[in-house]
């Protein structure tokens, strides 16, 4: 029985999605194609009809994975309403209660360090992904995306360190001092 391309795309995005979810959790070089696929409800054999390589899939999941992403998208308002929005969502994002949580959602955080070493197709991901977020960031404020980097970078930086840091008053004081900073390095609403 032949796919049509809507059930395809059904189960490409459902496979991305499990993949994202467990490269998040246990890390792109823990988790095998197997994993994958039962975590997705689907067989082996199947992997292969919907992308090429498991360095394929880790691509298209920066490409798609990005709550923070979303978030920045549903914003609504004039300049000070987006800058507003967007400030809580950095808020919520650097905020000490919720960072095994973010971390577990955010393939900036969680799988940069993978991407680094990829192929080229998977530096390409992260650098749309990254690229996608600042332009989201910039929009109605009337500054270039790039404007936006610094704070992106700090941010995603942030939680990646505050995973790494055993002690919890070191991991709080790490995540406000980073909130703090990203707060100062957003440029002004033009």
């Amino acid at each position: 029985m032949r796919l049509t391309e809507e059930n395809k795309k059904k189960i490409t995005d459902r496979i991305r999605t499990s993949a994202g979810q467990l490269f998040r959790a246990e890390g792109f070089e823990a988790v095998n194609i197997d994993k994958v696929m039962a975590a997705a409800g689907l067989t082996r054999g199947a992997f292969y009809a919907h992308f090429p390589s498991k360095s394929a899939l880790l691509a298209e999941v920066l490409r798609h994975e990005h709550p923070v992403l979303r978030m920045l998208a549903a914003r609504q308002g004039d300049a000070a309403a987006l800058r507003a929005q967007m400030e809580e969502i950095f808020s919520a994002y650097l905020d000490p209660a919720h960072q095994a949580e973010i971390f577990r959602g955010c393939s900036l955080a969680a799988l940069s360090e993978s991407a680094t070493r990829g192929p080229l197709p998977v530096r390409e991901g992260l650098t749309a992904a990254f690229e996608a977020i600042c332009a989201e960031m910039a929009r109605g404020q009337g500054h270039p995306p790039c404007a936006y980097a610094a704070p992106l970078i700090l941010a995603a930086g942030a939680v990646r360190q505050a995973q790494a840091t055993p002690d919890a008053a070191a991991r709080e004081a790490l995540l406000r001092a980073a909130h703090a900073g990203v707060l100062r390095l957003l440029p002004e609403s033009a």
